[in-house]
C-alpha cells in the first residue's frame, strides 16, 4: 500500500537475464508495491521456467499471468492483458518492461507521490535513461554530450531509438554519474507532453479508474493509444515526473529492438548488475 492505495506493478516478460536483474530492484521496493505480475510473453522454455521459478520463490509478491486464450498476434496479446488485468478502479498500476536495468532508490516512492499529487495527468512516466523523447530533453539540459550524436524530439528518432552505439553512450554517461564519489544524480524537469506526443511507456503509472470506462481496451497499439490517442480524446496530457539533484529517482531502460544487438556485445548490463550488487539489493 502507498497512501492507502493498492499498488500493482506488471511486466511483459520473456528475457531471463533481464528478469533476474529487474527482480532485485522490484523486491527491494516491496514496501511500496503490493504485488507484481509477470505477464508471460514467451514460448522459450528456459525463459518461461525462470518466470515461474520467480513466482514460486516469492508467491506472496509475484504472480505469473497467462492469458485465458492464446493470441498469436503481439498487439492482441498486449490488448487482452490490459483488458483482463488492469480493471480495478481502486488500484494504481505501474508498468515496468522486463528490460529495465536500474531503478533508483527513490524512484518508486517519488513516482507514486507525484502520481497521487497530479491526478490530472493521464499517464505519469518516471525520468528514464534511454527513452527516446526523454533522451532529447537530457541532451538539451546538458546531461548528455552534444556529440557525436544529436537526439531529435521524435519517438522514432534514428539515434534515440535506432542506434546501439548511441544507447551505449547514454548508459555509460549515466553510469559514470552514478559511480562518481560522491554520486552526481541526473535531474529532469516536470515535462508535459502538451502536444499529445507519442511517448515511450516502458515505465509508466496510471489509475485503474482511468481505464475502466473503456474496458482497458488499449487497441493493438497500446503505446500510441495510451500516450497520445486517449489523452488527446480526454484533453488530459501525460507527464514525466521531475527529478531534483537530491533524488535517486531515475529508471534505466536497457534497449530498444534495434539497439539490442550492439548493447549485448558491451559491458552495459554487467555494469548495472555491479551497481545492484553495490547497492546491496536482495
Amino acid at each position: 500500500m502507498f497512501a492507502n492505495k493498492r499498488i500493482v506493478s506488471f511486466s511483459l516478460s520473456g528475457r531471463k537475464r533481464n528478469l533476474a536483474l529487474l527482480d532485485r530492484f522490484l523486491r527491494v521496493n516491496r514496501g511500496f508495491i503490493d504485488s507484481h505480475e509477470w505477464w508471460v510473453n514467451t514460448i522459450n522454455p528456459g525463459d518461461r521456467a525462470f518466470i515461474y521459478q520467480l513466482a514460486g520463490r516469492h508467491p506472496d509478491f509475484y504472480t505469473a499471468v497467462e492469458l485465458e486464450a492464446p493470441y498469436d498476434d503481439f498487439g492482441e496479446r498486449i490488448r487482452h492483458f490490459y483488458m483482463q488485468r488492469c480493471q480495478n478502479p481502486e488500484t494504481i498500476y505501474l508498468k515496468i518492461d522486463d528490460d529495465f536495468c536500474y531503478i533508483g532508490q527513490d524512484a518508486i516512492s517519488h513516482l507514486l507521490e507525484f502520481r497521487l499529487a497530479h491526478p490530472e495527468y493521464f499517464l505519469v512516466m518516471p525520468p528514464t535513461v534511454n527513452s527516446a523523447l526523454q533522451t532529447h530533453v537530457l541532451q538539451r539540459t546538458s546531461q548528455l554530450p552534444r556529440t557525436p550524436f544529436r537526439f531529435g524530439y521524435e519517438p522514432f528518432d534514428p539515434n534515440g531509438l535506432g542506434s546501439g552505439e548511441a544507447a551505449e553512450l547514454i548508459h555509460h554517461t549515466f553510469l559514470e554519474a552514478l559511480n562518481r564519489e560522491p554520486a552526481t544524480p541526473w535531474t529532469f524537469p516536470q515535462w508535459e507532453f502538451y502536444d499529445y506526443e507519442h511517448a515511450t511507456i516502458g515505465a509508466t503509472c496510471f489509475f485503474g479508474r482511468d481505464l475502466v470506462p473503456f474496458g482497458g481496451d488499449v487497441t493493438r497499439e497500446d503505446e500510441n493509444f495510451l500516450s497520445s490517442v486517449k489523452p488527446r480524446e480526454l484533453g488530459r496530457v501525460c507527464c514525466v515526473a521531475p527529478c531534483s539533484p537530491h533524488l535517486d529517482a531515475f529508471f534505466a531502460h536497457y534497449a530498444y529492438g534495434p539497439q539490442k544487438e550492439h548493447l549485448d556485445k558491451t559491458d552495459v548490463l554487467s555494469r548495472y548488475e555491479a551497481v545492484a550488487s553495490r547497492m546491496e539489493l536482495i
